[in-house]
């Protein structure tokens, strides 16, 4: 699990560094995902330990839901902005959706880590 910690990292890192250029690099806000990335590379790092596996699966499952209930909103402001609505900041709203689409995929592959960890 701690690779594939590592892989959502480093996804979420390449999402925040675009987001921040694509808008002009003028909102700190924008490298959000990328601070989560960093958080979770870090915790992908320390559960190549077998020491520390089970604590950074716990970790990092922990930090991706709190990263997915601050971006989830992102989803709804995208299938409304698809339907016409406008938005003050679409490239927000989807950076924010792109970010809520990459935690469910983690949550899920985490969760189906949990069963292989601490067997043996």
């Amino acid at each position: 699990m701690a690779n594939s910690t590592l892989s959502f990292g480093m996804l979420l890192i390449v999402i925040g560094v675009v987001a921040y250029v694509a808008t002009g690099m003028v909102s700190v806000t924008a490298l959000i995902p990328a601070f989560f990335g960093i958080v979770f590379v870090g915790l992908g790092l320390l559960g190549r330990s077998e020491r520390f596996q089970k604590t950074s699966l716990y970790g990092a499952l922990v930090v991706a839901v709190l990263g997915l209930f601050g971006s989830a909103s992102g989803v709804l402001q995208v299938i409304r902005y698809l339907g016409g609505t406008e938005l003050a900041r679409p490239a927000a709203s989807i950076t924010r959706a792109v970010m809520a689409v990459v935690l469910v995929a983690m949550v899920v592959a985490l969760f189906r880590g949990l069963r292989g960890v601490g067997r043996g």
